[in-house]
């Protein structure tokens, strides 16, 4: 019965588009936090509240804002 879930998690992404969220910024915990609790199944959820260098948040952060970046993902 436990497996049922998880090929409803494989159908979703084949009849709904798959979707990349980032949050970033002071604030980002408490929007990522939120984000899990909605459960979203068609979507990764990623947060940061400094700056780096990994290709999705390269050249994003901006001091003293949180932002939302929402990008469907083309696999």
């Amino acid at each position: 019965m436990a497996s049922y879930s998880k090929w409803y998690a494989l159908l979703l992404n084949y009849v709904f588009p798959y979707f990349k969220i980032s949050v970033e910024g002071e604030n980002s915990q408490d929007s990522v936090k939120h984000l899990f609790s909605q459960n979203i199944l068609n979507a990764l959820v990623s947060g940061r509240i400094n700056d780096c260098d990994l290709p999705l948040f390269k050249n994003r952060y901006v001091e003293a804002n949180t932002f939302i970046k929402i990008v469907h993902a083309n696999f």
